[in-house]
């Protein structure tokens, strides 16, 4: 009984829908600017100890970011029960340290030692045999069995502890393409009837569930249900819904599998580390949204296997849907993704496993980053000379230093990566042609197992049936989505269900609600025939759906291989041959396409229903070719006002982060159609077979480079602590005269407390109250601070125009055009550097030195910051101009023979922040946008934030409010 309440224990908690505890926010742990982070796959444990150093060195020197390690290494970890040993571990991760390469830790319950098989073998699977798994191969532990995971927890729990504070890791895998692998072993039969007892709570329930009146299979306990079992009652004789709720039973163990060991991870591991695992690509068993504490879901892909895929040369490219599809449906966990391991050349297990053409592996690599990938790794780093996949390619071959050609391709892949973000403009919005185009698909893998055992016709492909709607979209060029039902539709103009055959009431509500607010749904054949067990309704075909579709589901045909139906459409012919539904059509609904030939020539094959202020059309029918789908997607597209366009298969395009990305998996060479203003970053336009090209359409001196400040950032707010704002006057030894100035010191300011100092300049013909009145740089830093966002400072405004003093105010004369701008100048200079400075640092509690001091300014303060701050590094670290006028050294207009940047080399090395900040609707936009171009060619680091504003407090208060975060960094 002990073991009974452990399961039900573990099933309780799987079965708590939506919780997300422990969980954290994916894209934390990944920094936008660097795109994609690349890894490998290293196993020292394969190798002698006196080549490690080589290899992580190499490792390095290839580009590689991260290394993965520890997924099969339980063995070395915990060589005999309850002894463990990490010294082994530990050298290379410092290793990794010393070659400045991060580490991905694994958890190693996909691989037990031999001594658990020998000692305790009820820890193994059992198959539907019921012959027990055996020690030599991965997978095989049976995730319900107590004992299996008190071993887990052991180790899981002692290598979380070892690293988990361990600032080099960043984050962990748990397992090893966890498959929610079938086991009929006494254990699960066990854990089967906890989770049947939990779901149904009563025998009767679920034997009205299950429909167990058929063939006399009527239960009268829970205690004698066992596993429904293919193997031993045969294919045809099996119950469906039992099958089904076995299913649905493995792929929640194997959920709950993962968050059992994430939770014991996060006890013991730093909130900086991630954590994840690696599904496999085509996974029909586990299913990634079951999972509720990891923060996202990665994939392994293996495109080439052996198969023939598009045209002559397509056996070895490898096939076109596997990276399409689980780049978007894995990010359903946890809103990112990316590759965990993608084969570097031939495979040791395909039907046949030919040579890759020069550049797959490349391809694959950015079909997988075009569609969003954080991060690209690749399984495996050296090709192993011995055991089971001795003949799986590795990026370094069998002699341990040459790399492989996917090796040398990974190698490209990185260097072009660097490229790109160079080139990256953070907060790029989507052009509004893609936007117009967005599209769902909405999937589950539920309704996968529900078809998948009763096809009805062996030429349903029930897998690849959603990812046809998937490559139809990608032909027009539209950003699509693979989400949960439980998704919000409202984001997305079309929304496409395809053979969604289970559904209830409530989901069908969510349809019509989304159609009727505007939005364009297709829905298919084979969507809404049964109920959540898979029972059909106790009424007509499908008839839960009519209201929807606008018709009735009359019958449903289907035909052999060689025969063929004909399908009308606008005096268009089609043909199918897999399945047909006829339908019904209301009266206020339009048939869009009828039958042309069968018995039953002239009845509707495609209807379209009006619903509020949208639609929904029913595709009835399934084709080989896709013609028919297609077309009907594109008159649905085009009618909502959205452009297509018409890839070829195997041709895809992708916008991600301001950078269009297209790749070539067909035989044929294809120009790709690249505006004329637009800058060919990577490739050429004509996409040869494994080629790829990226662009980007906009000048990137003018993208956007943030987003806009949140509303309400510069406006002084009660509940927030207040900084205190005081008129200071002070003797210019430098001018002669008694000067004023504001100082701002923050709230809750001590003398027992040293803080950094900004200087803030103000604009031609304004004076020191400009930043405060007219902007509203007190407020912006008080709310910055109170919401945690940056550290207490100080701020200074000084009167910029020498000629102000105390007494001199009048704002007539403060244009400064009648002495050449004098007051601006050199006097002002030497006053903020000699009086004003040390004023301040006499004054007030402040950190004098230059790391802990910055200079900004808006218009003609701008220019000054720049000339001042650039010409006394010693002084400042930290420089702003924003919207910087005529008076910028060399690009102003005013001084062109004064160097901008007066040493190269020292600005470099000296200067922690320099920022350019200009709207592109300002008449000296020019200034900035040329400084700008300048440090670029000398490859000065710097900040060019654009944005579409004018010569405004706007772009002032933004430009603050955005500098302000990115100074004084602790």
């Amino acid at each position: 009984m002990q073991m009974n309440k452990h399961i039900i224990l573990v099933l309780i908690t799987i079965l708590i829908s939506g919780w997300k505890a422990g969980a954290q926010q994916a894209d934390q742990f990944f920094p936008a600017e660097n795109l994609v982070t690349t890894g490998i796959y290293y196993y020292p444990e394969h190798w002698n100890e006196n080549q490690w150093e080589r290899d992580i060195k190499k490792i390095a020197d290839m580009g590689f970011e991260f290394v993965h390690l520890a997924e099969f290494a339980w063995f070395r970890m915990e060589p005999t029960e309850g002894k463990f040993d990490f010294e082994w571990l530990d050298k290379v991760v410092s290793l990794c340290a010393k070659y400045n390469l991060k580490v991905l830790m694994c958890t190693p319950s996909a691989t037990t030692p031999a001594w658990m098989r020998t000692n305790y073998p009820e820890t193994f699977v059992m198959d539907g045999h019921y012959i027990r798994g055996e020690q030599g191969t991965r997978g095989l532990g049976s995730i319900v069995n107590p004992v299996y995971r008190k071993f887990v927890k052991n180790i899981v729990t002692e290598i979380g502890k070892r690293y988990g504070a361990n600032k080099n890791v960043v984050g962990w895998q748990l397992d090893n393409e966890p498959d929610a692998k079938p086991d009929y072993s006494p254990s699960s039969q066990d854990a089967f009837r906890q989770w049947l007892q939990l779901k149904y709570t009563t025998v009767e329930a679920l034997n009205i569930a299950w429909g167990t009146a058929f063939w006399s299979q009527w239960y009268n306990s829970f205690d004698q249900v066992i596993i429904p079992n293919t193997n031993l009652v045969g294919w045809w004789g099996n119950n469906p819904h039992a099958l089904l709720d076995f299913k649905r039973y493995c792929a929640d163990a194997q959920g709950a599998f993962l968050d059992f060991q994430a939770g014991i991870l996060r006890e013991n591991i730093s909130k900086d580390q991630y954590i994840t695992t690696n599904y496999t690509a085509v996974s029909t068993g586990a299913d990634p949204r079951r999972t509720n504490k990891l923060d996202f879901a990665t994939y392994t892909a293996y495109p080439n296997g052996g198969t023939n895929n598009i045209g002559d040369l397509g056996f070895r490219l490898g096939n076109s849907k596997v990276i399409l599809f689980a780049a978007e449906y894995y990010k359903s966990v946890g809103g990112i993704s990316g590759v965990m391991e993608i084969q570097p050349g031939p495979v040791n297990w395909g039907s046949y496993n030919p040579l890759l053409l020069p550049g797959t592996v490349r391809m694959w690599l950015y079909h997988t980053f075009a569609a969003g990938g954080q991060l690209a790794s690749s399984y495996r780093f050296r090709q192993v000379n011995y055991s089971a996949e001795q003949y799986h390619a590795g990026v370094i071959e069998t002699d341990g230093v040459t790399p492989s050609a996917g090796g040398e391709e990974y190698m490209q892949f990185m260097k072009e990566i660097k490229i790109l973000r160079k080139q990256y403009k953070p907060g790029t919005a989507m052009p509004e042609k893609l936007a117009a185009r967005s599209t769902a698909i909405v999937w589950n893998l539920e309704n996968y197992w529900t078809i998948d055992r009763q096809k009805q016709t062996w030429q349903w492909d029930t897998w690849n049936y959603p990812v046809k709607f998937l490559e139809i979209a990608k032909s027009f060029g539209a950003p699509v989505d693979v989400i949960p039902e439980t998704a919000d539709l409202s984001k997305y103009k079309f929304v496409v269900v395809p053979a969604y055959e289970m559904v209830d009431s409530v989901l069908i509500k969510k349809w019509q609600d989304y159609a009727a607010k505007g939005g364009h749904l297709i829905i298919t054949c084979r969507t809404g025939t049964k109920d959540r067990m898979g029972h059909f309704w106790e009424t007509g075909w499908a008839e839960p759906m009519s209201g929807l579709i606008g018709a009735r589901v009359k019958a449903t045909d289907m035909l052999s291989n060689s025969a063929k139906g004909d399908i009308l459409m606008k005096s268009t012919y089609y043909s199918w041959n897999n399945w047909a539904d006829l339908l019904a059509p209301d009266k206020n609904t339009t048939p869009l396409a009828i039958y042309d030939n069968q018995f039953y020539r002239g009845k509707a094959a495609v209807v379209k229903h009006k619903i509020g202020k949208g639609n929904v059309t029913y595709i009835g029918v399934d084709t080989d070719d896709s013609k028919l789908e297609s077309d009907i997607l594109q008159e649905i597209y085009n009618e909502a006002g959205a452009t297509t366009e018409h890839f070829p298969p195997g041709v895809y395009v992708y916008w991600r982060d301001g950078f269009y990305v297209a790749v070539n998996y067909s035989s044929d060479n294809y120009e790709m159609k690249v505006p004329g203003q637009a800058s060919i970053l990577i490739g050429e336009k004509v996409l040869k077979p494994a080629g790829v090209l990226v662009w980007s359409e906009q000048n990137p001196d003018t993208v956007s480079t943030f987003p806009n400040p949140p509303a309400g950032f510069n406006v002084q707010h009660n509940n927030v602590p207040h900084g205190k704002l005081t008129a200071v006057q002070y003797h210019s030894t430098t001018l002669g005269k008694l000067r004023e100035m504001n100082v701002y010191t923050p709230p809750g300011y001590s003398a027992g407390r040293k803080y950094p100092v900004l200087y803030l300049l103000h604009g031609l013909g304004e004076d020191y109250r400009q930043w405060t009145e007219w902007c509203q740089a007190d407020n912006i830093i008080d709310n910055l601070v109170a919401a945690g966002k940056i550290q207490p400072v100080i701020m200074v405004f000084p009167n910029c125009d020498t000629r102000l003093t105390v007494t001199d105010t009048a704002r007539a004369s403060r244009s400064g055009r009648a002495d050449g701008f004098e007051g601006y100048g050199k006097p002002f200079e030497e006053d903020l550097l000699k009086d004003i400075i040390p004023y301040i640092d006499t004054h007030y509690s402040t950190i004098s030195d230059a790391k802990h001091r910055a200079l900004a300014g808006l218009s003609m303060g701008g220019g000054q910051s720049l000339n001042i701050g650039l010409h006394h590094l010693e002084t400042f670290a930290y420089i702003g101009g924003f919207s910087s006028a005529p008076n910028t050294n060399q690009f102003g207009g005013m001084y062109t023979d004064v160097q901008f940047v007066p040493d190269i080399n020292t600005t470099r090395e000296k200067l922690k922040l320099l920022w350019l900040g200009c709207g592109t609707q300002d008449g000296l936009f020019r200034i900035s946008e040329k400084a700008h171009q300048y440090l670029e060619e000398a490859r000065i680091p710097h900040i060019w934030n654009v944005d579409a504003n004018g010569h405004d407090n706007t772009e002032w208060d933004n430009n603050l409010y955005l500098f302000s975060q990115h100074i004084f960094k602790r």
